[in-house]
């Protein structure tokens, strides 16, 4: 996502717009939308002459698909369509979709970060050298994990999937798997943000500073038995 002086994306925003793509089968464009700063509020006003601009590196078909659901969609927020909402989205669901129960909107990345001294430096760091080292990435993730835990607030797999969004949103040089991943085969996710919270945990837990039932985390019955997450 390009870096705009006086501009800031909507960084709630992120988790809709993924969403929404995703159940048109159209997942594949979302870093295109952010790359040219879609966010929300532009879909809800975007034309065709806009789809095409904006999809010129894209074949016929993939630009046909994604006018056709963007105008269903429109209509569905203005109200106006006499075409039922599931010819677009999935059955039960509203306009904006999410497969596993929403997570804390709440948890703004930015907002993270400025307000501890290790934050600021860290988005200063990257406007001047436009990139993150390991050591960073790091305090990146410590700082983040230090925040979900004194506020007590519930790991799972869409807050780490939403704050890995928001990590690559704001520094558009990294790459979301360094943070979260998830294996369709596999309970457990990958990646420094669930690595680093249960690592955390765990070290807290046996320090005799927290109780097990205090410790306001799903954690899946194979990874009880884990002696270790790795990143």
């Amino acid at each position: 996502m390009p870096l705009l002086q006086g501009y800031e994306y909507p960084i709630e925003d992120l988790q809709p717009l993924h969403d929404l793509l995703k159940c048109w089968k159209l997942g594949f464009l979302y870093q295109t939308l952010l790359d040219e700063l879609i966010d929300m509020q532009v879909l809800t006003v975007m034309k065709s002459v806009h789809v095409y601009e904006l999809l010129k590196k894209f074949p016929l078909g993939i630009k046909i698909k994604f006018s056709h659901y963007l105008e269903n969609w429109q209509n569905v927020q203005n109200g106006s369509s006499n075409n039922k909402l599931d010819t677009i989205l999935p059955k039960n669901t509203k306009s904006f979709v999410q497969e596993e129960p929403v997570v804390d909107i709440n948890i703004n990345l930015g907002d993270i970060l400025t307000s501890s001294t290790t934050g600021s430096m860290i988005i200063d760091y990257y406007k001047i050298n436009n990139k993150l080292n390991d050591n960073i990435r790091s305090l990146l993730v410590e700082t983040v994990i230090s925040y979900i835990i004194t506020t007590k607030k519930q790991m799972s797999v869409n807050l780490a999937d939403y704050i890995g969004n928001q990590i690559i949103a704001m520094f558009p040089s990294e790459v979301k798997d360094t943070y979260f991943m998830k294996h369709e085969t596999n309970k457990n996710p990958k990646g420094k943000l669930y690595a680093k919270f249960y690592n955390s945990m765990r070290a807290l837990k046996t320090s005799g500073l927290i109780i097990p039932s205090n410790a306001h985390v799903k954690v899946p019955v194979k990874s009880i038995n884990r002696k270790h997450f790795e990143p």
